[in-house]
């Protein structure tokens, strides 16, 4: 069963695990419906809180909602807050090509001066230094990129358990749940948003990429001088000057490798043996299939967190 189909979000619509403490809700915002929080209020009752939030787009609704909960020592703004979007750059408010930075400029200025969080331009892969993205209105770009556990270390938060983790990436949330060692890592919630076009999407990608490289690596050094140029028909260009698919391939990618319900509960599982239970389910919007907000709380912080409050 297709994930996307009318039937498809419902199987894990309902949540099984009932939060046995405050859940509260985040502000929606860019059609999103806000995220759902369990035991929130008891985040920086005894220690400042750590949270990390993969995916932005200028928008830091949920950051603020959780720093304005979060008061220690009479200080709102307890969290050491880590926000990551490489695709910020050269976009402005219009969604279009913005060479001066201003905006970017402008939004790290506003997360400093309100204590909201420190901005990482850096892209999740499990497996690659770097990623390619085509980004509306500023083509095909290759950013710099980290697994989980990777982030966590470079901001000295390998062996810190990490109270709140957000992840709103536009389809690599598929590969981030299936690739990351969860029973490894301390985490308290997870808040995700699953896309099941865009994670296709993701896979369809990844998977051109994987077959450019082997065949670079088979073919003879080329003398041409235009190999970087992007594609001008259809296609969707990489820097290698390689078309990554017409709209009529990636529908035809799409109906052979759908994300199916399947695919989600084995996430959903993976998650679950890691020790977290799923306490929210809930659609992004009306008019969006295969797009849903899920919540995951790992019981064993929350019983400290309980504890400790």
């Amino acid at each position: 069963l297709d994930f996307s189909s009318f039937y498809g979000g419902a199987v894990i619509g309902q949540a099984p695990f009932d939060c046995p403490v405050g859940l509260t809700k985040t502000r929606s915002a860019n059609h999103d419906g806000g995220k759902w929080m369990c035991g929130l209020e008891l985040v920086g009752k005894s220690q400042p809180c750590v949270v990390y939030s993969l995916g932005s787009n200028f928008d830091t609704s949920f950051e603020e909602d959780v720093q304005d909960t979060v008061v220690l020592g009479g200080r709102r703004g307890g969290c050491s807050l880590h926000i990551y979007d490489p695709t910020l750059r050269g976009r402005n408010e219009t969604g279009h090509a913005d060479l001066s930075g201003e905006r970017l400029r402008r939004f790290r200025m506003r997360l400093k001066a309100q204590s909201i969080g420190t901005l990482h331009e850096i892209a999740f892969s499990h497996n690659t230094d770097t990623v390619t993205m085509r980004i509306e209105s500023l083509g095909t770009r290759t950013y710099p990129a980290m697994s989980l556990q990777r982030m966590l270390a470079a901001n000295g938060h390998q062996h810190t358990c990490i109270d709140v983790l957000k992840v709103d990436v536009e389809g690599a949330e598929g590969a981030m749940l299936a690739a990351t060692r969860w029973s490894e890592l301390c985490i308290g919630m997870i808040v995700v948003e699953l896309h099941s076009r865009l994670i296709e999407d993701y896979q369809r990608t990844r998977q051109q990429e994987q077959q450019h490289d082997s065949k670079q690596l088979r073919a003879p050094v080329s003398t041409a001088t235009d190999g970087g140029r992007a594609d001008k028909g259809n296609g969707i260009p990489n820097p290698s000057g390689q078309p990554l698919g017409t709209a009529q391939q990636r529908r035809a990618f799409h109906a052979k490798h759908p994300f199916r319900v399947a695919d989600a509960i084995s996430l959903v599982h993976r998650l679950e043996s890691a020790g977290f239970m799923h306490y929210s389910s809930e659609l992004v919007c009306a008019w969006c299939p295969g797009q849903m907000e899920l919540g995951f709380v790992n019981v064993s912080w929350l019983r400290v967190m309980t504890q400790r409050g």
